[in-house]
Order: structure tokens, then sequence, then C-alpha cells
């Protein structure tokens, strides 16, 4: 058996103490597999010795596994003591799996993903039920975890004498963690947006792309699993040792699932427009200078004629400007006055009025925001 270890030594526990508080989950540094056992009353170290001796009428638990690896050799000698199949054994450590939700070998085994509220990608989080027991497998999502541990320790005991209702009370939980990564991604890229209409800096664009590689695993494998979770329960009460409550609970879960794929496509309309609206503002900028350097040329467009005239080299104009006032009136006053006239004509057509309510709004704006 390929899930079977070669040496008693691969399977060596090197572990932390037995005991275990409720938020231990989310301060565990991994050397090794490490894998804990619920029971609904407390939260326990689960060895490999544990699962060779659990007996075939014990109550049922759920056994969280934190591979060290994608490759880590301890966990398929635990999965194969637990009573688990090549099959589930060698889907339990695949990684970068699009969503999966079927039956294998009497077992109920998916892929779906923690919410890591970190910049990483979602964590894989590998699951198989029956009812005697449910298994995950994972190789991140320690904070994801320890909340769905503290919550099932807070819903005490009786939720595990229900195996068919743990399951989909479960996978919610676990979904909820990506809703809340949800939320806090469409947060961010609305704060983002606000920031944008108001000034447009480079370092926006630069947060944008960042959310985005946060949203994109997500579109990519959520709107697979919601396919395969829509397959699976087409008739939930035919899968393996489910019954009419559990069949319940795990159609609300289909539900739910179907919910988070419209949310995380609204995220990603959202970045989309908010990059547009990046565009819109730089393009405005451009616009805006354009019209100044257009402005600019308009001023001097008659002082460039009046030197381009009085620089000819014609005998007769080079006789007619030889006293000082001449050059005085010609080269100077005349010059001044036709700047004014310029923008006094652009006054009269509303520009300068459109400048000063616009510098004055910009002034509003700065006194107004909490950095001054």
């Amino acid at each position: 058996d390929e899930c079977a270890p070669r040496r008693p030594d691969e399977c060596a526990p090197r572990r932390p103490p037995k005991s275990w508080d409720r938020g231990d989950f989310a301060a565990i540094t991994v050397m090794a597999m490490q894998a804990q056992e619920c029971n609904g009353r407390q939260t326990s170290d689960f060895t490999l010795a544990d699962a060779q001796h659990r007996a075939a009428d014990s109550p049922f638990v759920w056994i969280d596994v934190r591979a060290a690896s994608p490759t880590d050799p301890e966990v398929a000698p635990l999965l194969t003591a637990l009573g688990f199949d090549r099959v589930v054994c060698s889907l339990a450590m695949r990684t970068n799996v699009t969503g999966m939700f079927a039956e294998f070998g009497g077992n109920i085994a998916g892929v779906t993903w923690l919410g890591t509220s970190a910049d990483s990608d979602p964590a894989e989080l590998h699951f198989s039920w029956n009812p005697r027991m449910l298994v995950t497998v994972r190789l991140g999502g320690d904070g994801a975890i320890a909340e769905i541990n503290r919550l099932l320790l807070n819903r005490g005991p009786g939720l595990f004498d229900q195996p068919t209702v743990m399951l989909g009370v479960f996978l919610q939980m676990v979904l909820a963690s990506v809703d809340r990564e949800i939320t806090s991604l469409d947060e961010q890229v609305s704060a983002i947006d606000t920031d944008i209409i108001e000034a447009v800096r480079p370092e926006q664009l630069a947060q944008l792309r960042a959310l985005r590689t946060r949203v994109a695993p997500l579109s990519r494998r959520f709107p697979g699993y919601r396919d395969a979770v829509r397959e699976a329960l087409v008739d939930p009460t035919s899968l393996p040792g489910m019954d009419a409550p559990g069949a319940s609970h795990l159609q609300t879960y289909g539900a739910h699932v179907g919910d988070v794929v419209g949310r995380i496509d609204d995220l990603m309309d959202a970045v989309r427009s908010a990059a547009q609206d990046y565009q819109s503002e730089v393009g405005n900028q451009q616009g805006n200078r354009i019209n100044q350097l257009t402005i600019v040329s308009v001023l001097f467009l008659p002082i460039s004629f009046l030197t381009g005239y009085f620089g000819m080299n014609f005998q007769w104009l080079d006789n007619q400007l030889l006293s000082m006032w001449t050059w005085v009136a010609f080269g100077v006053v005349l010059p001044v006055v036709t700047l004014l006239a310029s923008i006094a004509i652009l006054g009269r057509l509303g520009y300068v009025r459109r400048r000063r309510a616009r510098f004055a709004r910009a002034g509003a704006d700065s006194d107004a925001s909490p950095e001054s």
C-alpha cells in the first residue's frame, strides 16, 4: 500500500505537548505534521498511535491535520490508520485543486478553501467525512481553523452527537472565513476607489494590483467548486451515511456557496471599476494639463505675432523704429496691453472664475482632510 510507512521511525511523533488551549491553533510554527482531535468538549493532540488504537464504535470526532509540506510523509500513514483508502490518501495531499465535492469509498470528500485574512492566497482544505469522523488536511489557514475550533467548542458536544449535521455546519463555518475575507477585500477596494476620486496617486494602482492578485484565486476556483457541490447535492440523501437533517444543512451550504461566488464576481467587478476610475482620473488630469498649456499658448500667441512682425528685417520698418519711445511703445507697452487684453477676454468667457472656484474647492478639501 502506497499509504503505509516504510519504516516505523518515519511516524515518530515530533509535536508540541499533549494539552491544547482554544487559541493554540494560531500560534503554531510548523516543523512537522501536527494533528488535533476535537470532540466538542476539548481539543487535544492526536498521534499515529491514537489513530491505530481508535475503535470502530468510538464517538464522532473532528481530526484536523496540519501538514508540514505537500510531501509530508507522516500524513498518509495517519490517514491509512484511520481507515481511508489509497484514493482518499492521494487526494488529501494534492495541491492547486480547482474544487471537488464527491463520494469516494463510502466517504464524502472534497477540497474547499479557508480565508487567510492575510496577503496570501486562500488556504486549501481537504476534507473527508463519514459517520465516524471528519478529517481535514491542510497546509495553512491556522487563524481560520482556530476560530472554527472555538465556535465548535462553544456549541458543545451536542453537535458532535449529530454527525450528519456536523458536516454541513462545519463547511458553513469554513465558508464564513472566506466570506469575511471577501468583505475585508471589498472594503479595501471601496476605500481605494474613494481615494482615487479625491486625489490620484501612483501607489493606488499598485494597491489595486495587489488586491486583484488576492481576488483572482477565488475567482478561478470557486465557480468550479460551486458546480461540483451542485452536482453532488442533486439528491443529498443518496450520499453515503447522510440523512434528512444532514442533507438539509448541506443544501443550505450549497446555496451559500452560490452566494459567495456571486460576491466574488461583484468584487472582481469592483476592482475593475476602481482601475477604470484611476485611468479616468489620470486622463482628466492629463486633459487639464493640456488645457493649461492651451491657455498659455493663447495668451502668448498675440505676443508671438508682434515679435515676429517687428522682427522682420525691412529697411522701412527699421527706419520707423529709431526712437526710444517707439521701442518702448511697441516693445514693452503693446505686448503688456495685449497680454492683459487676452486675460480679460478669458475672464469674460468664465475661465478665470472657474479656475478660482476649483482652487477654492481644493483648498477646502485640504483643510477638511484629517492629515491637515
